[in-house]
């Protein structure tokens, strides 16, 4: 698993992409992900999820990647600070953590 800190400032849209190490690719595997963002790994603020769109998966010859569509409105409403993420496998195949850190939210940009 790779852990990386990542920094945004509250209120802006992003997009995370993972990379998914798996041999043979994550074409055709019955996979889905969850994503979590909260103060500690118990208590998501906003979870994304492989089943509810916001998270989208391409297909590579090393394995795949997940991208995460993260909203202005998902972190407008909550104080600049470091929270914990977590990209994690969500089917019956497993729940390990592929990915996850520190995510810094940042105060919101001035425009």
């Amino acid at each position: 698993m790779d852990t990386c800190p990542l920094k945004m400032p509250r209120g802006t849209d992003a997009e995370l992409d993972v990379v998914i190490s798996l041999p043979g690719g994550i074409a055709g595997q019955a996979m889905t992900f969850a994503f979590y963002l909260g103060p500690n790994s118990d208590s998501p603020l906003f979870p994304k999820t492989t089943g509810g769109g916001e998270i989208t998966l391409t297909s590579t010859a090393f394995g795949g990647i997940a991208t995460v569509a993260i909203l202005q409105a998902d972190t407008l409403t909550y104080a600049p600070g470091t929270y914990f993420w977590a990209l994690s496998r969500s089917d019956s195949g497993g729940h390990d953590a592929y990915s996850s850190g520190a995510f810094v939210l940042q105060p919101a940009r001035a425009i």
